[in-house]
């Protein structure tokens, strides 16, 4: 089982002191949703009693607000998200991405992350995933449109795919079957923000299914060795001689060899019974 992107959705707001949107065309049971968020103002996700993890956030010192939040998608759950401001804000942007094959008992691996000033080139200090990890990085700035232009890791650099971008956040992943320290990590922005941050984090990938190792069984079973069924049932062997060698049948031995056991003529019956009747034929052929 190898981690994949769903699908993603993006929102956004301009004065609006809260605003909802959907969660990904397709999220399905099991489904590990990612949130990023970047905004002017303090903010808190809901609605519902289904509960969102805090992944990193800033530091608050400073101009924006920014958070990456994560949860376990199930069926019955909320199809939208609301991010509840505490003020109007000028702007807010926000990217929903949901992944499937991420590991259900622990989703969550490793998080760095840090907040700069202003500065083009983004950097936090690296993490060691687990093996087959999917490496998520997230980008937020506040100045107007600007781009993430590379993602990159010091050690074992994946290929990365942007999720999306979109003015103020970006979310990127890459898929690393290696299990050791990535070293520090770098994004590079394509115009000077007046504040950002950069946050890379690790999904668990999920066990594989356990399917695949009934179905090799069957094929390993001694019931289908021919002998065992002879051996399983013993009652069915007289049966099985019977029906495979038919020339050992009475009525077959007397029909083809019926020379072998004459049937003796009455004169040569030699028994005590019959010597009466030996000795009136004598005496009937002599008179």
């Amino acid at each position: 089982m190898a981690i994949a992107l769903r699908d993603s959705t993006i929102a956004s707001a301009i004065g609006l002191a809260n605003y909802s949107f959907s969660i990904p065309a397709g999220t399905q049971n099991g489904d590990v949703l990612i949130l990023a968020v970047s905004a002017r103002e303090d903010f808190t996700v809901g609605p519902g009693p289904e509960s969102w993890t805090l992944l990193a956030e800033d530091d608050g010192s400073e101009s924006i607000r920014w958070a990456v939040w994560g949860r376990i998608w199930s069926t019955g759950n909320s199809s939208s998200v609301t991010l509840e401001l505490n003020a109007s804000t000028d702007d807010s942007y926000a990217i929903c991405a949901a992944f499937s094959g991420v590991s259900l008992a622990s989703p969550f691996g490793s998080v760095s992350s840090d907040t700069a000033g202003d500065s083009t080139s983004l950097s936090t200090a690296g993490i060691t995933p687990a093996a087959n990890s999917m490496l998520l990085m997230a980008t937020m700035n506040y100045n107007g449109s600007i781009s993430t232009g590379s993602q990159a890791i010091v050690t074992s650099n994946p290929s990365w795919t942007e999720v999306n971008d979109v003015v103020m956040v970006s979310l990127a992943y890459g898929l690393r079957p290696e299990a050791t320290a990535t070293g520090n990590v770098t994004a590079t922005l394509s115009a000077l923000p007046s504040s950002a941050g950069i946050v890379l984090l690790a999904l668990n990938v999920g066990a594989s299914s356990p399917s695949s190792s009934p179905s090799t069984s069957p094929s390993t079973s001694p019931s289908s060795s021919p002998s065992s069924s002879a051996s399983s049932s013993p009652s069915s062997s007289p049966s099985s001689s019977v029906s495979s060698s038919p020339s050992s049948s009475p009525s077959s031995s007397i029909s083809n060899s019926p020379s072998a056991s004459p049937s003796p003529p009455p004169w040569d019956y030699q028994d005590k019974a019959s010597t009466p009747t030996w000795e009136f034929l004598e005496e009937t052929l002599s008179s």
